[in-house]
């Protein structure tokens, strides 16, 4: 068996329709994004399943699912799994890696990272299902979990594009380390006082503050980049530096470089937790009334409206207790997912037969959606 051929097969005709239309993506594009994101994701789901903690992460992900659903992806593309399948990724990999994950494929395919990160939820329950299917009605287990995926090792490794790289992806690494516990590092003999080292190193722990200093005074990408780029050149002109602390200076500044990107910190402020409610609020929204298709669905899913609508009231108060740069921010983040989310939307109100009460809370959430962008 040839799990990526597997899944390229079932993902045709009809199913590849409704997944199309669910994402809001044209058949050429969606091509596009299979392409890169089912071996993309097969391979972040292999390299866990390298670690016994990861083949468990995965074990458990899958049992948690409706198996009886495994063999039919046109009925879990229209199901709670579908709904649900950002969340399951986002488990697994971790928010900041997904967020990678889709903008590298972006990059790669030229389609919009809202819509290839939404695709890459739709694909998660799919993939695992696929996985799941595999077992023939045993128990899934981390052993068979990691097995499965040494032995689909090459078809994996052979399916993905020439030119995308998997290496350049932050945080695609750690996922050997996925499930286990973070190992804190060694601790270090203190430097003598003094002469010798201890001489050398006191430029540059100056110069490593400096550069610290000026990153949050500057709070901007720029300006962190440059402090950073500063300091590894003053590093290689100290005087008396060895050679293989100069490395290591240089390295300490790469990963300031590499730590820069999304929302700048601001004191007292965690814009990256904002930024993830929102995420996390369209993702669901996007999911969940991306797989109604008539009055029925519509009705059930009233709750979810409603909840999404005082959610936005929340989120509303926060954003307007930002200050001005904050709030500029996650305006700027939120106009962003509304280029997703509207179509969706409007495709959801155009359903025959929906309740007056169903298309009044819609309203009402499209309403709190222009507020917060002004």
């Amino acid at each position: 068996m040839n799990i990526v051929d597997v899944l390229k097969q079932q993902l045709g005709g009809e199913v590849a329709k409704k997944l199309g239309g669910m994402a809001g993506v044209s058949e050429g594009d969606l091509a596009k994004i299979l392409g890169s994101a089912l071996p993309v994701l097969l391979s972040g789901l292999g390299s866990m399943a390298s670690s016994k903690e990861g083949a468990g992460k995965i074990a458990d992900a899958i049992s948690g699912m409706d198996s009886s659903l495994f063999g039919n992806l046109a009925g879990m593309l229209g199901g709670a799994a579908a709904s649900k399948g950002g969340s399951t990724l986002g488990n697994l990999f971790g928010a900041g890696l997904v967020d990678n994950l889709s903008g590298a494929i972006s990059k790669f395919t030229g389609v919009n990272a809202g819509i290839v990160k939404m695709v890459l939820g739709y694909l998660t329950p799919v993939i695992l299902g696929a996985v799941g299917k595999s077992f023939g009605g045993s128990k899934v287990d981390g052993s068979g979990i990691s097995r499965l995926f040494s032995e689909q090792k090459s078809n994996i490794a052979a399916s993905l594009p020439s030119g995308f790289s998997l290496i350049s992806i932050q945080g695609f690494g750690s996922l050997a380390n996925a499930g286990s516990s973070p190992r804190l590092p060694a601790p270090q003999p203190a430097a003598p006082s003094g002469g010798g080292l201890g001489k050398l190193l006191l430029p540059v722990i100056a110069i490593a503050a400096l550069a610290g200093l000026y990153f949050y005074w500057s709070n901007t990408q720029k300006a962190a980049k440059e402090a950073a780029d500063g300091a590894a050149s003053m590093v290689k002109e100290t005087d008396g530096a060895t050679g293989e602390m100069a490395s290591k200076a240089s390295d300490a500044t790469k990963s300031m470089k590499d730590a820069v990107g999304g929302l700048p910190s601001l004191p007292g402020l965690d814009l990256d937790s904002i930024k993830g409610q929102f995420t996390s609020m369209f993702d669901g929204m996007a999911g969940k009334l991306g797989g109604v298709t008539d009055a029925a669905g519509a009705e059930e899913l009233l709750p979810d409206l409603k909840d999404y609508a005082s959610k936005l009231d929340g989120l509303s108060t926060t954003v307007s207790a930002l200050p001005a740069e904050g709030k500029s921010m996650v305006i700027d983040l939120i106009k962003s997912q509304l280029d997703r989310i509207n179509p969706i939307l409007e495709k959801f109100t155009g359903i025959s037969g929906l309740s007056e009460t169903v298309l009044q809370v819609i309203e009402q959430i499209k309403d709190k959606l222009k507020s917060l962008v002004g």
